[in-house]
C-alpha cells in the first residue's frame, strides 16, 4: 500500500451521544435518498451539519490510488457503494459508514488532500512533511488523470457561454455527471445506542477496522486511547479531550506534544541522510498506533483483554488521562530528551536496522526495561549499563542483522520481554557471543548472519541508508565519560571540563557534551 491520503479535516467530529440520551427521537417524514456534488461543498446545509462519530477512525486508510479510482469512479458514472447516515435528536447528520468516500469528493472538490486551507485549521498548521508529500503527489495525478473540480467547472462555465467548444468525449461525460450524479443514501433509524450498534456491525464486515482502530474505538471514554490519539497527532486535530477543564485540557496538550517530540521527532525521510532519527519511526497511524497502544499499556500495567476491552475506568474528567500522560513522560525521560535523568539513546545504534528500518519491537523492549527500573528504584542498573556501555553498542551495531533475524523467530508478543531479557544479560555478563545470546533466551535456530542481495544495478533507497549510516556512525559524537555514542540534536548535556568549584569557567574549551545520566550520576 502506498502511502495514506490525510483527508481526517474534511468532516468535522461530535459526540453522537451528545444531548440525546433523554431526548425522543422524532423521525422526518421523509430523508433524502441521494446526495450530489453541490451538497457536499463547505457552504452547504449537509456538510454544515454532517459529522463522523467522534469515536471513528480517523479518515487515513486510503492511498492515492484508492482516493483516485473512487473520484474517477463518481465522475465517470460507475457503480459506487451508498452512504449511510443517521440523524441525531440535535440535527447532526452523522456518517456511520463512507466517511472515507465522502471526504474524498470533498478533497476533491476544496483540493485540500491533507494540506489545503481546511486540514491547515484542522491541524493548527502542523502538517508532517510526508503528509505535505502524499498530498502533493495525489493533486498531481488528480490534474492529470482526472482533472481538479476547479478545471472542470470552468469547463462547464465555457461551455454555457459557447456551447459549440470543443469538448473531449471523455470530459463531455464527466462534464454531465458533475452536473448530475447523485450518490446514494441509506439511513439508520432509532435512537444513538441503535446507530453505534450499527457502526460496529458494519466496520467489522468487509473491509474490517485494524485491531489497534477497534481497541482505541471500543475503549474511547479510557485514558489510554485518549492519550494514544493525543500523542499521535501531537495534540492537534479533533480534540477528543475537550469535555474535560481548561486546565486539564492544557496539561494533557503539553504532556502530548512533549512525548510527541521525544517519540517521532524530527521527521525521518528515506534515503536516510541524518543521524537524528526520531525512536519511535514515522508518525504514521497504521504503526504508531500499535506503539502507542503497547507502550501506554505497559506503563498503565493494564492488559487489553481478547474482545478488545481494557478493564480500567472510563475518564470523565481527565485526571486519569494525564496520570496516563506522566507516567509516560517518565520513562521517555530515560530514554531520551534533556534531563539529567536521561541515558540518550542513540536511534541509529538502538532502534534503526543497519538498512535504516526502525525497530519497533526494540524500542519497546527498552522501554518495558525502564519501567522495570524504575518500579523497583533499581539504580544500580543504569551505573552498570553506563559502565558497559560502550561494549554494549558495540555490540549491537556488528549483530543488528542477526539481531534482526532472531526477532522474526520470537512470537511478536513476546519480542518487548525478549529483548528487556537481552539487555540485562548484556548489562550482567562480561563477556559474551551472539550465540550466548540465543542460549539465553532459549532460542532455536543456527546463528547465521543473512544479508540481503540488491536486484538490479541502481541503488535502493535501503542501500543508500545504509552505506549512510554504515559511514556517518564512525564519526558520531560520544560522550567523554561512558564513552557511549550521543545524538545532540535528541539528547544532551553540558558538562564542566573543570567543575565550577575548581575554578572552571563558561568558556567552551571547557564545555564537554556528555549524557544528562552521566554528566549527573557518574562523574568522580
Amino acid at each position: 500500500m502506498g502511502k495514506s491520503i490525510i483527508l481526517d479535516a474534511l468532516v468535522k467530529r461530535e459526540d453522537f451521544w451528545l444531548k440525546s440520551n433523554d431526548e425522543q427521537v422524532v423521525e422526518s417524514s421523509k430523508k433524502a435518498s441521494s446526495i450530489t456534488i453541490e451538497n457536499l461543498k463547505s457552504n452547504s446545509n449537509l456538510v454544515l451539519s454532517m459529522r463522523k462519530p467522534d469515536f471513528q477512525r480517523e479518515t487515513n486508510q486510503w492511498d492515492v490510488n484508492q482516493t483516485i479510482n473512487f473520484i474517477k469512479s463518481f465522475i465517470d458514472g460507475e457503480l459506487v457503494p451508498s452512504v449511510i447516515f443517521w440523524q441525531s435528536p440535535s440535527g447532526m447528520t452523522f456518517i456511520i459508514d463512507g466517511a472515507h468516500r465522502i471526504s474524498a469528493l470533498r478533497a476533491w472538490i476544496e483540493n485540500d488532500y491533507g494540506d489545503g486551507r481546511i486540514s491547515l485549521n484542522f491541524f493548527d498548521g502542523d502538517i508532517p512533511q510526508e503528509q505535505r508529500n502524499a498530498a502533493n503527489s495525489i493533486r498531481k495525478k488528480i490534474k492529470s488523470e482526472i482533472g481538479s473540480y476547479e478545471d472542470l467547472n470552468k469547463k462547464l462555465i465555457e461551455r454555457n457561454s459557447d456551447p459549440k467548444i470543443k469538448i473531449d468525449p471523455t470530459l463531455v461525460t464527466r462534464l454531465r455527471n458533475l452536473a448530475t450524479r447523485e450518490l446514494d443514501l441509506q439511513w439508520v433509524s432509532g435512537n444513538a445506542e441503535n446507530a453505534e450498534r450499527s457502526f460496529f456491525k458494519i466496520n467489522t464486515q468487509g473491509t474490517p477496522l485494524d485491531k489497534n482502530e477497534e481497541i482505541i474505538l471500543r475503549n474511547r471514554k479510557k485514558s489510554l486511547a485518549i492519550a494514544a490519539r493525543s500523542i499521535i497527532r501531537s495534540a492537534t486535530g479533533h480534540k477528543y479531550w475537550s469535555d474535560f477543564s481548561e486546565e486539564k485540557q492544557e496539561t494533557i496538550q503539553k504532556l502530548s506534544i512533549e512525548i510527541n517530540k521525544l517519540l517521532f521527532k524530527p521527521e525521518i525521510n528515506e534515503p536516510v541522510r541524518t543521524l537524528q532519527l526520531p525512536i519511535g519511526g514515522q508518525a504514521s497511524n497504521t504503526s504508531s498506533l500499535s506503539i502507542l497502544i503497547r507502550m501506554l499499556g505497559l506503563s498503565d500495567d493494564v492488559k487489553i483483554g481478547t474482545d478488545k476491552k481494557i478493564e480500567t475506568k472510563d475518564d470523565h474528567d481527565g485526571s486519569l488521562t494525564i496520570k496516563t500522560l506522566e507516567r509516560c513522560k517518565k520513562i521517555m525521560n530515560v530514554i531520551s530528551g534533556n534531563e539529567s535523568c536521561s541515558l540518550g539513546f542513540h536511534p541509529a545504534v538502538y532502534f534503526y536496522s543497519e538498512r535504516g528500518k526502525n525497530i519497533p519491537d526494540i524500542f519497546l523492549g527498552i522501554y518495558r526495561l525502564i519501567i522495570d527500573k524504575e518500579k523497583n528504584n533499581d539504580r544500580e542498573f543504569y551505573k552498570n549499563f553506563t559502565k558497559s556501555r560502550e561494549k554494549i553498542e558495540s555490540f549491537l551495531l556488528h549483530n543488528k542483522n542477526i539481531i534482526n533475524q532472531m526477532m522474526v523467530g520470537i512470537r511478536s508478543g513476546d519480542r518487548p520481554e525478549k529483548i528487556q531479557n537481552m539487555f540485562e544479560y548484556l548489562v550482567k555478563e562480561n563477556n559474551y557471543r551472539i550465540e550466548d545470546i540465543f542460549s539465553y533466551l532459549n532460542l532455536k535456530g543456527s546463528v547465521v548472519s543473512i544479508k540481503q542481495k540488491a536486484d538490479g544495478k541502481k541503488f535502493s533507497n535501503e542501500t543508500k541508508s545504509s552505506a549512510f549510516i554504515k559511514t556517518a556512525i564512525q564519526t558520531a559524537l560520544k560522550c567523554p565519560i561512558c564513552n557511549g555514542y550521543l545524538e545532540p540534536s535528541m539528547s544532551v548535556s553540558y558538562d564542566h571540563f573543570i567543575p565550577i568549584r575548581d575554578g572552571g569557567t563558561g568558556d567552551e574549551e571547557n564545555c564537554s557534551l556528555t549524557h544528562g545520566y552521566c554528566n549527573s550520576s557518574m562523574k568522580s
